[in-house]
C-alpha cells in the first residue's frame, strides 16, 4: 500500500460481498470503541476495508493486485443525484407563485453533499438508481465520511435477509437481521455460532445506544418474491431501532423497479442518481489514462470520439452517448481500449452495447494478457481459449450459470404465489460454488492438472464477474444483472438448433415473464441486426396466438401464465428493442417484411400505450413503452411533417391541419370563486381558434433545432436575441433571476436543457425551456406550415402560443354537455378524475408521453399535468386594475431594467403538482429566462391580424 494509502483513515463498510462494520479503520488496524467486539474481528474489518479500497474492474484490467493495487479514489468520480424540491406552505398569491417556481426543480447535487447533508428531510434516503450508475462504487468511495459524520454504523446487504434458512416470516425483523449478520460473521471468519451471535447482538447495541448510520443495499437484488418480506422487514427493524435511538441515518439503495411507495409513508426520500455529465465522463476517462502504464494517446482518443458521438449527428452516435452517461459502461469502454479489445486506436468505443458487452467478457476471460506466466493461471491456460464457436470454456460455463439462474429465480416467483413459505431446498436451481465446479469438471479438458474448484475460486476472486451474495461452505453467487443477461442470451442461442428457433425461445421466455426476461431479449435481438428474416420472425411470434409447436423449444421454460394475447409482453418486447437498436434501428430495416412487422408492432404497441387505464397495463410500464415507441416510430406522428400528427390519426375528417383542434367562438365563465387570482367573469373569444391536440413534442423541437433555428435570428424578436447573447441577464434586478440564468450560461442557449437525454424519449413534451424558445419554434412552425398550407380559409392565421382566455376556453370547452364551463377540471368535478386524465401528484416522478392519459372535451391531451405551458400575455394578478387588459406578448417589450414584476403566465399544472394546480382556473407565473423540466407548451393557430 502506498504512504499516501496507509496514512488514510478508512472508515469501511462491506458493500460488494456483505457484512456489517461499526468502527473505524485507521491504518489498516481495528480501533474497538465496544469492549464486546472480540480481537478476531481485526482481520475481517481489514479485508473489508481492502475489498472497498480496490477497484473490481481495475483490479481485473491489470491483471490483479499482484500486479499493484488501484485504488477506487485513483480513479472515483463523484456522481450528482437529482434531488426535487417539495412544496412550500404560501399564504397568499404572490407566495404561492415563488413556491411552485421553487418546488419540483429537480437539482442535481452531489452524492456526498446529500448524503451528508443536515436537513431532517435527508435523514431517511432511499437511493435509486438502475444497474451500472455505481451505486455500490458510491457508497464504497464514501463510507468514510459517513461515519466520520456519525458512529456507530451497520450495513447489510439486503439479499442476505433471504428467507431460505431464515426464521419463520412471523418472527422479530431483529432477530432475522441479527440471524442474517450471524451467518455473514461465520462464513468470513469461520467463528462458531456462539461468538457470531455475540458479536451481532453487540453492533446492534451499539445502534441503540446512539444514534447512528445505518445501511441496506441492493434491495433490487433480492428476487422478487421474495421482496414485500424483506421490505417488510427492514421497514420494521428500523422502527424498532428508532423506539430504542431515534436520530439514525438511513439509506436504502435500489434499482428503480424494487422501490416501493412504502417507503416514502414511511417518510423516506427518493433520490435518483443522475447519468453521468460530459464533464464528468471525461474526468472518468481522463482519471483512468492517467494511472501508470497507461495510455494517454488511447485516453485522449476516447474523449474525442465520445465529443463526436454527443453530438448527434447520427442515431446510431446518440445512442452511443447514451451509453457512457452510465458510469459502469464507461469504464467498461476504459477497459476495452485499453486492453486493445476495441475496433481501432482513433475510434475506441463499440459503436453498440452488444458489442461493448461483448468486448467486456472477452477482456475479462479470454484476453487478460496471455502471455502472462503466473503461477496462479498457467495451469489452466486452455481454459482461456477461444475455440471453433468463438466462445472460450469458461465463459461457456458462465453463460449456462446466467441462463440457469433467470430461469430459478422466475421458477421461485412463481413458487412465492403459489405456496407461503419455501425451503433451502427450493434454491436448488441457483448459481453456487459446487453448481459451478460440476459444470467445469464436465467441460474441463482432461490434461489439466487443476481442478474445478481451484479455477471456480480463481474466477470469483479475479475475474470481476462474479459476487456471492452468501457465505458458506457452498456460496451462493450473482453476475452482474447487464452482464448476465448478455451471457444467458449467449448460451440460449447455443442450445438452439437454428436462429429461428432461438429466437422463437427468447420470445416464449418473455411472454412467460416479460419483465425479468426482456433485458436478456435486448440481448438477444441485438446479436441479430443484420438477420430481418429473424427480427420479422420474432415480432410474428410475438404478435400471433401461441401453437402446440411452442413445446419443440424448451417445455420447462413454459408457464400456464402465458397467454394468446400478451399485451404487457408486447410492452416489454418494444422497450427490448429500442434497447437493442435505439432509433437507428437494426442494420437491416429497409427490409420489406421486417418494415411491415415493425408497423405491425408500433400499431398494437399504440393501442396498448393510449389505451384507457382500467384492466390495461399499469402506467408505469406504458410510460415506458411509449418512450421506446417514440425511438423506433410513434405512429401518431408524421416525420415528413415537422412530426405534427400524421393524418391517418384523425378522429374526423375535417381538421384543415392534423392535430390542430377546432375551439368555437364565443362567450363564457372564466375563473373560478375558489381562486383570489382569477375571479369568474365573463370573457368574450370573439373569433374561432384550433388548439393543438398534443403539447410540443421532443421530436417536433428537434426539427425545429435541426432546422438551425437558433442560429436563424428571424424567429426570434429582440428579447430573444437579448437571451440568446447574455445580454437580457444584464437587465434583470430581482433577487432571484440573476443566479437563476447564470445556471444556463449562452454558450448552453443553443437546444433546451438536458437536449441529449431528452432526445431519448422523442414523445415526451419538450421541456426545459424557456418562454423565448417556445415563442421562437411557434414562429417557425407558423412559416412551415404557411409554406405547405393549401387551405386558403386559414391562410390568415397564425401559429403562436395561447392567451390565458384561449387556453382556459379550450380546457373548458365540452360541447355536449350543458355548463361546461363551470367544470373544474377538464373532465369534470370530481378530484379523482385525474389519474385519469392527468399526469399529476408525482406520480411518475417525470414528465412522461403524450396521450397516455384519456383525453377531455374535443380529444385534447393533457390540458392538465405533466408540464405546465406557456401562454402569450403577462401576467397581471386580479389586484391589478388591468387586469383584463394583460398585454400581449407581441405588444409588450421589456424596459431597460426588468423587474421581478414582469412575468409570463402559465397554466395546466404539471407532473410534480397537485390536481389543484392542474385546474382550468389556475395560474402560474414565470420570469420568461426560466426554463425547468416541468415546462412545456402548446400552440394555436390564432387570427394573425396583430401578429408581429
Amino acid at each position: 500500500m502506498s504512504e499516501q494509502k496507509s496514512a488514510a483513515t478508512y472508515a469501511i463498510a462491506h458493500v460488494e460481498a456483505g457484512g456489517t462494520v461499526v468502527h473505524t479503520i485507521e491504518n489498516q488496524h481495528v480501533t474497538v470503541h465496544h469492549n464486546a467486539i472480540d480481537s478476531t474481528l481485526k482481520e475481517y474489518y481489514r479485508e473489508l476495508a481492502r475489498q472497498c479500497q480496490i477497484h473490481t474492474l481495475a483490479e481485473v484490467e491489470n491483471g490483479g493486485p499482484s500486479n499493484g493495487d488501484v485504488y477506487a479514489s485513483d480513479i472515483y468520480v463523484q456522481p450528482d443525484v437529482l434531488v426535487v424540491e417539495d412544496a412550500k406552505p404560501h399564504n397568499n398569491a404572490r407566495q404561492k407563485s415563488d413556491s411552485l417556481e421553487r418546488q419540483g426543480q429537480s437539482r442535481r447535487v452531489p452524492l456526498l453533499e446529500c448524503l451528508t447533508s443536515t436537513d431532517p428531510a435527508m435523514q431517511r434516503v432511499v437511493l435509486v438508481a438502475p444497474s451500472g450508475f455505481g451505486k455500490s462504487t458510491a457508497i464504497n468511495e464514501r463510507l468514510q465520511t459517513l461515519v466520520a459524520v456519525r458512529v456507530p454504523f451497520m450495513m447489510l446487504r439486503l439479499p442476505t435477509l433471504r428467507l431460505s434458512g431464515l426464521p419463520p416470516s412471523n418472527a422479530k425483523a431483529h432477530d432475522r437481521v441479527q440471524d442474517a449478520i450471524e451467518r455473514d460473521i461465520v462464513g468470513k471468519l469461520r467463528a462458531g455460532k456462539d461468538e457470531a451471535a455475540k458479536l451481532a447482538r453487540s453492533l446492534i447495541a451499539d445502534l441503540d445506544a446512539a444514534p447512528g448510520v445505518i445501511l441496506f443495499d441492493a434491495l433490487d437484488e433480492v428476487p422478487q418474491g421474495e421482496r414485500d418480506e424483506v421490505t417488510d422487514c427492514v421497514r420494521r427493524f428500523l422502527i424498532e431501532r428508532e423506539r430504542q435511538q431515534p436520530g439514525h441515518r438511513v439509506l436504502i439503495t435500489s434499482r428503480p423497479y424494487a422501490y416501493t411507495e412504502q417507503f416514502a409513508k414511511d417518510q423516506f426520500k427518493r433520490i435518483e442518481l443522475a447519468e453521468f455529465t460530459p464533464a464528468q465522463q471525461d474526468e472518468l476517462i481522463g482519471k483512468w489514462f492517467a494511472q501508470r502504464d497507461k495510455s494517454a494517446e488511447t485516453g485522449d482518443a476516447l474523449i474525442k470520439q465520445l465529443r463526436t458521438a454527443r453530438s448527434g449527428a447520427s442515431a446510431d452516435q446518440m445512442g452511443l452517448a447514451k451509453l457512457m452517461t452510465e458510469p459502469m459502461l464507461l469504464t467498461y469502454a476504459c477497459m476495452l481500449a485499453e486492453g486493445g479489445a476495441a475496433a481501432n486506436a482513433e475510434s475506441p468505443l463499440p459503436p453498440t452495447r452488444h458489442e461493448l458487452f461483448d468486448g467486456v467478457v472477452s477482456l475479462m476471460l479470454e484476453k487478460w494478457d496471455p502471455n502472462r506466466k503466473n503461477s496462479d493461471v498457467a495451469g489452466f491456460q486452455k481454459l482461456f481459449e477461444v475455440g471453433v464457436n468463438r466462445r472460450s470454456i469458461l465463459r461457456q460455463c458462465l453463460e449456462r450459470g446466467a441462463l440457469q439462474e433467470l430461469r430459478a429465480q422466475d421458477r421461485l416467483l412463481d413458487m412465492y404465489r403459489a405456496v407461503p413459505s419455501i425451503t433451502a431446498k427450493d434454491f436448488a436451481g441457483l448459481l453456487t460454488r459446487e453448481r459451478l465446479v460440476f459444470w467445469l469438471d464436465e467441460a474441463m479438458p482432461v490434461d489439466l492438472s487443476v481442478r474445478a474448484r481451484t479455477v471456480v475460486d480463481w474466477l470469483v476472486m479475479r475475474s470481476g464477474l462474479l459476487r456471492a451474495t452468501t457465505e458458506s461452505d457452498d456460496p451462493r453467487y450473482v453476475l452482474q444483472p447487464q452482464l448476465r443477461d448478455f451471457l444467458a442470451a449467449g448460451r440460449l442461442r447455443s442450445t438452439t438448433r437454428s436462429t429461428i428457433e432461438f429466437i422463437r425461445a427468447a420470445v416464449l421466455l418473455l411472454r412467460q415473464q416479460p419483465q425479468w426476461y426482456q433485458p436478456m431479449l435486448s440481448m438477444a435481438l441485438a446479436q441479430l441486426r443484420d438477420d430481418p428474416q429473424a427480427l420479422s420472425y420474432s415480432i410474428e411470434h410475438l404478435l400471433s396466438p401461441l401453437g402446440p409447436e411452442h413445446e419443440a423449444v424448451d417445455p420447462n421454460s413454459i408457464s400456464e401464465k402465458i397467454q394468446n394475447t400478451p399485451d404487457v409482453a408486447i410492452l416489454h418486447f418494444v422497450i427490448a428493442w429500442a434497447n437493442a437498436f435505439g432509433e437507428a434501428g437494426p442494420s437491416c430495416a429497409e427490409d420489406r417484411a421486417l418494415d411491415e412487422a415493425m408497423q405491425k408492432l408500433r400499431q398494437r404497441c399504440l393501442e396498448l400505450v393510449t389505451a384507457p387505464a382500467e384492466g390495461k397495463p399499469p402506467i408505469e410500464l406504458r410510460a415506458e413503452a411509449a418512450d421506446a415507441l417514440g425511438l423506433i416510430g410513434d405512429p401518431r406522428f408524421d416525420a415528413s411533417r415537422w412530426h405534427l400528427p400524421a393524418k391517418r390519426m384523425l378522429p374526423t375528417a375535417d381538421e384543415p391541419i392534423p392535430g390542430f383542434v377546432r375551439i368555437a367562438a364565443d362567450k363564457f365563465t372564466m375563473g373560478d370563486e375558489r381562486e383570489k387570482d382569477n375571479p369568474p367573469r365573463e370573457v368574450l373569444i370573439d373569433q374561432p381558434f384550433y388548439i393543438a391536440r398534443f403539447a410540443t413534442t421532443v421530436a417536433q423541437f428537434r426539427d425545429f433545432v435541426d432546422a438551425d433555428g437558433y442560429e436563424d435570428t428571424q424567429w426570434w424578436d429582440a428579447d430573444g436575441l437579448l437571451w440568446l447573447s447574455g445580454e437580457y441577464d444584464k437587465r434583470v434586478q430581482d433577487n432571484d433571476q440573476p443566479q437563476w440564468l447564470r445556471g444556463r450560461p449562452p454558450q448552453e442557449r443553443r437546444a433546451p436543457v438536458s437536449w441529449a437525454q431528452q432526445l431519448l424519449s422523442p414523445s415526451r413534451p419538450v421541456v426545459n425551456v424557456s418562454w423565448f424558445e417556445a415563442r421562437a419554434y411557434a414562429r417557425w412552425v407558423d412559416r412551415s406550415l404557411h409554406e405547405a398550407l393549401k387551405d386558403a380559409s386559414l391562410s390568415t392565421h397564425a401559429v403562436r402560443l395561447p392567451t390565458e382566455p384561449q387556453w382556459e376556453r379550450a380546457a373548458r370547452w365540452a360541447p355536449d354537455e350543458k355548463g361546461y364551463d363551470n367544470r373544474r377540471w377538464p373532465w369534470g368535478n370530481d378530484e379523482a378524475g385525474a389519474a385519469r386524465y392527468g399526469n399529476v401528484s408525482h406520480s411518475l416522478g417525470r414528465a412522461v408521453a403524450v396521450g397516455l392519459y384519456e383525453p377531455t372535451g374535443p380529444r385534447l391531451f393533457d390540458m392538465t399535468g405533466n408540464a405546465w405551458a406557456w401562454m402569450d400575455n403577462a401576467y397581471r394578478p386580479a389586484s391589478d386594475e388591468r387586469f383584463d387588459q394583460a398585454p400581449r406578448a407581441h405588444d409588450w417589450k421589456h424596459s431597460a431594467k426588468m423587474q421581478d414584476s414582469e412575468t409570463l403566465s402559465l397554466r395546466g399544472g404539471s407532473w410534480l403538482n397537485q390536481p389543484e394546480h392542474a385546474s382550468c382556473s389556475y395560474r402560474f407565473r414565470l420570469p420568461p429566462g426560466n426554463w425547468n423540466n416541468y415546462i412545456g407548451f402548446r400552440v394555436v393557430l390564432s387570427l394573425a391580424k396583430n401578429e408581429t
